[in-house]
């Protein structure tokens, strides 16, 4: 049998306006494309026309840098833009993204280098900010930690990931193995949340910590 929690979530992601309410904690605006300046582009015309297939991946790595995304969605270019000294001791990728790179038209990597960010990848951001403006304005205050633990009345958990994660395993006695997105205190628990984002569904799972639970804690 689904989770209680679970099946509420079904149920309001079928309900009427379910997306129009969405659209207000995720808003589904355009994001403006990051046009590379004329230097930019005459770089990568030259290396690219050069075929200097390694002088350009190293320079759209270090495009990334400055906020521009790889032309391409590929994981191992997003493991070297975070840590660039792995692109001399792995020369076999490097020569597969060259290769890949090489491949596309002049245009389409500027183009690639000038995209907008993923929708996706601001989610979690949005999330939060529409966390704290809609309960802020319900009076409903979030605290830093020694202030969470000693309040009262409902709160939430200034923090979230790590912070979240540390406050429920070290002070209610849980061992959770991530952290989570929000966490919120009323007179009888805790409710730790996680946003779950995915192509096709975005859902919130919620688990309430049991009072008896709670009692094992460090309170």
């Amino acid at each position: 049998m689904a989770n209680e929690w679970v099946q509420k979530s079904i149920q309001i992601a079928n309900s009427q306006g379910y997306l129009d309410k969405l659209c207000k904690v995720y808003p589904a605006d355009v994001l403006p494309r990051r046009p590379l300046d004329d230097f930019d582009k005459q770089q990568i015309k030259l290396l690219y026309e050069s075929k200097d297939s390694k002088g350009l991946i190293n320079f759209l790595l270090g495009l990334t840098r400055r906020g521009h995304p790889f032309p391409i969605e590929h994981p191992y270019a997003s493991i070297f833009r975070q840590n660039r000294d792995l692109v001399s001791k792995n020369p076999l990728v490097l020569q597969y993204l060259e290769k890949t790179i090489m491949s596309m038209n002049l245009e389409d990597i500027i183009r690639g280098c000038e995209r907008s960010i993923d929708l996706n990848r601001v989610m979690g951001q949005a999330f939060q900010s529409w966390l704290k403006q809609h309960f802020s304005s319900k009076k409903v205050p979030f605290l830093p930690e020694v202030q969470f633990q000693n309040y009262k009345g409902v709160a939430f958990l200034d923090g979230k990931d790590a912070a979240i994660l540390n406050f429920v395993n070290q002070k209610l006695g849980f061992a959770l193995e991530r952290g989570r997105d929000f966490l919120y205190k009323f007179k009888n628990g805790f409710v730790v949340g996680e946003v779950l984002q995915e192509v096709h569904r975005i859902g919130i799972w919620m688990k309430q910590l049991g009072l008896s639970r709670v009692r094992r804690g460090k309170f």
